[in-house]
């Protein structure tokens, strides 16, 4: 199934909900990397913030021992 592309309005308000309920502590961050908040699908993000798709499932999935600058590169989009 094709994704849904997004607008830029749409895309803004669904990063807002996401980092207001992980700022509110209603989810981790874990949970705040598998909300699709860009239309993209997994690879195309992993591609997109330059990580391998492997990585970013770990981190989706709370394995791993990841370094800073990998979740800092995860969560990119963010900022």
């Amino acid at each position: 199934m094709k994704k849904r592309t997004l607008s830029p309005e749409e895309r803004e308000q669904a990063l807002l909900d996401v980092a207001q309920a992980l700022v509110m502590g209603d989810i981790d961050k874990d949970q705040a990397l598998r909300r699709d908040t860009l239309g993209l699908s997994q690879q195309a993000y992993a591609d997109l913030v330059g990580v391998s798709w492997r990585t970013l499932l770990d981190l989706e999935q709370g394995k791993g021992n990841v370094s800073l600058a990998v979740m800092n590169r995860a969560f990119g989009h963010w900022g």
